[in-house]
């Protein structure tokens, strides 16, 4: 089965006067149509910044550096921004939370995290 999301070998960089800070580095996962999958770490472990890397959210002086980020068989590092925002407007979005920094929502399978285990999983 083709994964919903697959994130390969991704690397997210900020570019300081001193040089390139990695805040994401090398990360690889999938998630299957239906699973859901938790980014636990302490603070600063890169959590958000590897869900905004995932939407192309992140902003200068940050940027992804390496990997792909395929979903549904898209590559989502070559689209150009308008094919970004119909993907963003129905079917991958993200919502700060109450139980981690960051929620992101998947296609049809509803938000991820608190609000599947609370059994809301359409979001609602």
């Amino acid at each position: 089965m083709e994964p919903l999301l697959r994130v390969e070998r991704l690397t997210t960089v900020f570019d300081l006067p001193g040089g390139a800070l990695p805040a994401v580095n090398d990360v690889t996962f999938e998630i299957q149509p239906g699973e859901t999958l938790g980014l636990v770490g302490e603070s600063g472990s890169g959590k958000s910044v590897t869900a905004l890397s995932i939407m192309r959210l992140v902003q200068p002086p940050g940027r992804i550096a390496g990997g792909r980020i395929v979903f549904k068989g898209q590559d989502l590092l070559t689209l150009d921004e308008r094919r970004m925002r119909r993907i963003w407007l129905g079917q991958i979005g993200h919502r700060a939370g109450n139980d981690g920094p960051l929620a992101c929502r998947v296609a049809r399978g509803g938000w991820t995290g608190a609000a599947r285990r609370r059994g809301r999983a359409g979001g609602k």
